[in-house]
C-alpha cells in the first residue's frame, strides 16, 4: 500500500504512555507498507515543528496517495460563553466549542502567543491535505474535555491548564489575518477524510498500563490490536471501530472513540465496502482452524460458525473454544464425505454466545466452592483469570459480610455472610451483567432504520433539566447532574413512515427500567407530523414537569456514577418485556417466540437470559431499529454533603434569618446558643466604603467535641480546613488546605489548637472558608495532598473554567453569588475526597464573606464560642496586609 504517516506525540504533563502510542501506531501502519516519516515526540513535538511537519506531508503526498495524520498526548477544550453573560447575545445558534491539542512548549504561551494548535487550524491543514489526496485519515488519541476519574489505572489526557474561549478566538483571528484559510473547511465537515476520535468532545479518553504491563493509550492500543487483527482482510473503518469500541468500553466507561466523515471506506482507500459477514479460515493442524479478523465482530467462546467452501458449499461445523486479541481458534466437525478445509474457506457465524461479566472473587472465602459453582452456572457470569481486568468484584469484610463492587465502589451496604449472602450477591451481579451487556447495545447498521428506502426515518432526539416549566438542553454525553432535578427527553419524527419509540434507563446502580411502560410495544411517532413525544410532560395538566432522578438507597454518595438513557427506534412496534424480566422467569418458548420477531428482539432477549443467540432467519426480517444513547453523570443531591452551619453572603450569624442546620437536615434559627459577635457575612449587595484587606489570616481559636455518639470517644480526630479567595482578573480561586491531626481525645476536652492557622496569603473578591471534623485513620493523606491529585485537579479547573465563563459582565449582586458558587466547586469536591479517605466526615462550618464585607475580619463570633450540636467552636480572620 502507497502511503504516508506523519505521528506527534505531546508527552507533556502527566502522560508517560505517549512515546508507546506513537511506536504502536508506527509498527501497525509500517506492517501496511505506509512510510512513517520520523515521529516527533517529546522536545521535538513543538507547535512550530508540528506546523512544519504537517505542510512537509501537504507537499510531499501524491493524488490518491493515503495520508495518515496522527496524535497522542492532551486536549483541551474552552466552551462559549453563556448566553445573557454579557459577552454574547442570547439569539442565533450557540457558538461551537474550541478544541486544540497540546504541543511540548504550550505552557511557554504569552498573552499573545499562543503555543497549543486549535481544531479551527487542524481542520484547515486537513482540507488542505485533502486537496492533494482524497484519501486521508486523521487520528486523534486525546481528551477535550471531562471529568474526574475514580480508578488509579486511569490516566487523564486533557491538559489541567484551562485556556479561556476568548483567548482562542483571538489566536484564530490573529491566524487569520495571517493566512489560515479557514474558507476551506465545508461547512458539513471533510467528505474525502475519515476521522477517528478518542472520545466525544464532552468526554475523557484515557492511558493504562496495556497488555504488555507499559503504559499506553486505551483507544490506540484498541485500534492497533483491531488493525493487526484485520490483516489482509478488507474491511471498513466502521467495522474496525466496532472493535474497539468493545473493546474500550471493556475497560473504561464514558470513553466511546468514533469513525467521523466516510467510515465506510475500506481501510487507507476511497472505496466503500458493506459489513463484514464471515471470516477466512486458516488450518493450524490437528482439524482445527483459526478464524482470522475474528475480534472484528467480537467473536466470544462459545459461538458457532459453519464453514463454507469458495464455492459455497458446506464444509463443516465450528465452535470457537479460544479467543485471542487478533484472532479465534475451534475444531471443525466436518460434514459426511468432507476431510480437510480447502484454501480460500470462508466462516459465517451462525450463533452467539451471551456477553459475559468478567467477576474478580477473593481467594479462601467461606462457602467458596458453593460461589464457584454459581458462578459457573450463570450463564452471564465468568470468573477472572489471574490478573486479568474485571468489571465487577466480590468483597468479602472480616466478619464475613458480603458486598458487590463495580469499577466506581461498592453498590450496597454490606450484607450478612452465609450462602444467602453469596446467593443475593450472585443475582446482584446477575442484574449488573444484563446492565453492562445493554449498556454496550449499539445499532447494527444491516438493520438501521435509514438502509431501506421504504424507511425514509429522520429522528433528532434532545434531553435536558426543567426549570420553572422551561427545557435546559444538555449535551447526549458528559453532563453533570444532581440526583432530585427533573429532567426530560425529547423525541421527534421529522421523517416520512412512523416510528416506534422506547426509552430504557440503565441505572447508576445496575437496575434496568423501560420508561415508556405505558405504551409497551414503542410510542407512535406518526409520519409527516413531525410529531414529538416527550418524557417528563404531563399530558393531563399540560405542563412540562420533567421526571426526577434517583440515587438509590444504600449507595455510597461519594462518588458521582454514570447513567444511561438508551432511544430505541423501530419500524415495527417491537416487545421490550424480557428486559423488565429476570432472566429465569423468561422460558425457552417466550425465548424462540422472540426470536422470530426482529434482530432487537433476539439481542434483547439475550441481554436478559444469557442464553445463545441464533443469527439464522434474521436476514429476512423487515423489522428496522436504531439505538441512541443519552449518557451523564449523576452526583447525590446536595453534593457537598451539608454542614452543620452554613453562612452566605447577606445573611446574619446573630440574627433571626441565620441557619443553623442540624443533624438530620432540618433547620432551625441560630440564636440561643449562638453568642452575638462580629458578623462575618452580612454586608451590603453592592461595594461600600468598608477598608477591604489585601491579605488575610484566618485561624481556628477552639473546638471542643462534646459527646462522641460513639463516633469519636478516645479515638484520633482530624480537622481538615479549606479556605478560598479570588485571583485578580481571573475567575479562578486561589485555595489553600491544611490538615491537623490530634491522637486519643475524650469528651469535652478542647483540642490543642494553638490557635491552628488555617490560611495566610492575598484576598481579593470573597473568601470562603470550609472546615470538617472526622475520625482520622493512620494510612490517610492530608486533604492538600487528596486536592493535588492529577484527576481531582483536573475536575476542578474544567469546573471552574466553566463557571467563570458564566460570570463574565455579571452585575455586582449576581457576580458575588457566582463567586460562591466557584467556591463550592472545590468544597463539594474536598467533601468528595474525605468521604472516600476517613471515616465519619462532619461538616462543621462553611462561610463566604465578600470584598464588600471587610472580609469579615474579626473574631467569629465576638465573644465566647458558637455551639452546634456536639461541637463548639470560633475561629478569627485577621487583616494581615
Amino acid at each position: 500500500m502507497s502511503g504516508r504517516a506523519l505521528l506527534i506525540g505531546g508527552a507533556v504533563e502527566s502522560l508517560t504512555g505517549v512515546e508507546n502510542d506513537v511506536a504502536a501506531m508506527a509498527e501497525a501502519l509500517s506492517a501496511r507498507g505506509l512510510t512513517v516519516e520520523p515521529p516527533l515526540t517529546g522536545k521535538d513535538a513543538t507547535r512550530a515543528a508540528i506546523l512544519e511537519a504537517y505542510e512537509r506531508l501537504i507537499a510531499s503526498v501524491a493524488p490518491g496517495e493515503a495520508a495518515v495524520v496522527y496524535y497522542s498526548g492532551h486536549g483541551g477544550r474552552a466552551l462559549p460563553p453563556a448566553a445573557g453573560s454579557g459577552s454574547r447575545s442570547g439569539s442565533g445558534p450557540e457558538p461551537m466549542d474550541l478544541q486544540f491539542i497540546v504541543p511540548y512548549d504550550f505552557d511557554e504561551s504569552g498573552p499573545d502567543d499562543f503555543r497549543g494548535i486549535t481544531s479551527v487550524e487542524l481542520s484547515v491543514l486537513l482540507a488542505r491535505l485533502t486537496v492533494r489526496t482524497d484519501n486521508a485519515v486523521a487520528i486523534f488519541d486525546c481528551c477535550h474535555s471531562g471529568r474526574i476519574s475514580r480508578e488509579d489505572r486511569l490516566r487523564v489526557k486533557a491538559t489541567s491548564r484551562t485556556t479561556t474561549y476568548g483567548d482562542l478566538s483571538a489566536h484564530i483571528e490573529k491566524m487569520r489575518g495571517q493566512g489560515l484559510r479557514t474558507d476551506l473547511v465545508p461547512a458539513t465537515g471533510n467528505p474525502k477524510a475519515v476521522r477517528i476520535v478518542a472520545c466525544a468532545p464532552e468526554q475523557l479518553s484515557y492511558e493504562y498500563p496495556g497488555m504488555g504491563g507499559k503504559q499506553i493509550g486505551i483507544m490506540t492500543e484498541a485500534l492497533t490490536l483491531a488493525l493487526k487483527a484485520a490483516g489482509t482482510e478488507r474491511v471498513s473503518w466502521a467495522t474496525l471501530l466496532d472493535a474497539v469500541r468493545l473493546r474500550v468500553s471493556s475497560l473504561v466507561s464514558g470513553q466511546r472513540p468514533e469513525a467521523e466523515g466516510p467510515s465506510r471506506r475500506l481501510l487507507f482507500e476511497t472505496e466503500g465496502d458493506d459489513r463484514l459477514d464471515s471470516l477466512p479460515v486458516t488450518v493450524v493442524g490437528d482439524g482445527r482452524v483459526r478464524l482470522d479478523c475474528a475480534p472484528l465482530l467480537g467473536v466470544r467462546q462459545g459461538d458457532t460458525f459453519t464453514v463454507l467452501s469458495p464455492a459455497q458449499d458446506t464444509i463443516g461445523d465450528l465452535t470457537v473454544d479460544r479467543v485471542g486479541p487478533f484472532s479465534a481458534q475451534g475444531e471443525v466437525a466436518f460434514a459426511a464425505g468432507i476431510t480437510e478445509v480447502p484454501v480460500g474457506a470462508r466462516a459465517r457465524r451462525i450463533t452467539a454466545a451471551a456477553p459475559k461479566l468478567v467477576v474478580s472473587v477473593p481467594p479462601d472465602i467461606p462457602h467458596g466452592a458453593e460461589l464457584d459453582r454459581a458462578l459457573a452456572a450463570s450463564p452471564l457470569l465468568r470468573t477472572a483469570a489471574g490478573d486479568e481486568p474485571w468489571a465487577a468484584r466480590l468483597r468479602i469484610d472480616d466478619d464475613g459480610a458480603v458486598t458487590v463492587a463495580d469499577r466506581v465502589g461498592a453498590l450496597h451496604e454490606p450484607r450478612p455472610s452465609g450462602e444467602a449472602g453469596l446467593a443475593k450477591a450472585v443475582r446482584d451481579l446477575e442484574r449488573l451483567a444484563r446492565a453492562e451487556a445493554l449498556r454496550g447495545l449499539d445499532a447494527d447498521t444491516r438493520w438501521s432504520l435509514n438502509a431501506s428506502n421504504a424507511s425514509n426515518a429522520s429522528i433528532t432526539c434532545e434531553w435536558g433539566l426543567v426549570q420553572g416549566g422551561e427545557r435546559r438542553p444538555l449535551p447526549a454525553s458528559g453532563a453533570l447532574v444532581e440526583a432530585g432535578r427533573p429532567v426530560y427527553i425529547s423525541v421527534r419524527n421529522h421523517g416520512e413512515t412512523p416510528v416506534y419509540a422506547t426509552l430504557v434507563d440503565i441505572g447508576i446502580a445496575g437496575k434496568i427500567s423501560v420508561l415508556t411502560e405505558l405504551a409497551p410495544s414503542g410510542v407512535r411517532l406518526a409520519r409527516g407530523e413531525q410529531q414529538e413525544y416527550v418524557y417528563g410532560f404531563d399530558d393531563i395538566t399540560g405542563v412540562l414537569a420533567g421526571v426526577p432522578l434517583d440515587w438509590p438507597d444504600g449507595l455510597d454518595p461519594v462518588h458521582t456514577r454514570m447513567e444511561t438513557v438508551l432511544l430505541f427506534l423501530t419500524s415495527e412496534p417491537q416487545d421490550f418485556s424480557a428486559l423488565s424480566q429476570p432472566g429465569i422467569a423468561r422460558s425457552a418458548a417466550q425465548s424462540a417466540a422472540a426470536a422470530q420477531a426482529s434482530p432487537l428482539s433476539v439481542v434483547l432477549d439475550q441481554i436478559a437470559t444469557g442464553r445463545t443467540r441464533d443469527l439464522r432467519g434474521v436476514a429476512s426480517s423487515a423489522v428496522r431499529y436504531d439505538v441512541r444513547k443519552v449518557e451523564f453523570e449523576l452526583e447525590p443531591a446536595g453534593g457537598t454533603g451539608g454542614f452543620l452551619i452554613e453562612e452566605m453572603p447577606g445573611s446574619q450569624p446573630a440574627g433571626p434569618t441565620a441557619r443553623v442546620h442540624t443533624w438530620d437536615g432540618a433547620e432551625t434559627p441560630d440564636g440561643a446558643e449562638n453568642p452575638s459577635g462580629a458578623s462575618g457575612a452580612s454586608g451590603p449587595s453592592a461595594p461600600s466604603t468598608m477598608p477591604v484587606p489585601s491579605a488575610v489570616a484566618v485561624r481556628l481559636d477552639e473546638l471542643v467535641i462534646h459527646r462522641n455518639r460513639a463516633r469519636f470517644g478516645g479515638a484520633d480526630v482530624r480537622i481538615d480546613a479549606i479556605v478560598l479567595t479570588g485571583e485578580p482578573h481571573s475567575p479562578r480561586p486561589a485555595f489553600q488546605a491544611r490538615t491537623e491531626r490530634f491522637s486519643r481525645i475524650r469528651d469535652g476536652e478542647p483540642l490543642p489548637l494553638d490557635r491552628m492557622l488555617v490560611y495566610h496569603g492575598s484576598a481579593a473578591e470573597y473568601l470562603d472558608i470550609a472546615l470538617w471534623v472526622s475520625r482520622d485513620r493512620p494510612d490517610a493523606v492530608d486533604l492538600g495532598e487528596l486536592l493535588s491529585d492529577e484527576v481531582a485537579a483536573f475536575e476542578m479547573q474544567e469546573a471552574l473554567a466553566k463557571m467563570g465563563g458564566a460570570m463574565t459582565g455579571l452585575p455586582y449582586a449576581a457576580a458575588a453569588a457566582a463567586m460562591v458558587g466557584v467556591g463550592a466547586v472545590v468544597v463539594n469536591v474536598a467533601y468528595r475526597l474525605l468521604r472516600g479517605t476517613v471515616s465519619d466526615v462532619i461538616g462543621l462550618y462553611r462561610g463566604s464573606m465578600l470584598a464588600a464585607e471587610g472580609f469579615g475580619v474579626g473574631r467569629h463570633p465576638g465573644q465566647g464560642v458558637r455551639r452546634v450540636q456536639d461541637f463548639s467552636f470560633a475561629y478569627s480572620i485577621d487583616d494581615v496586609s
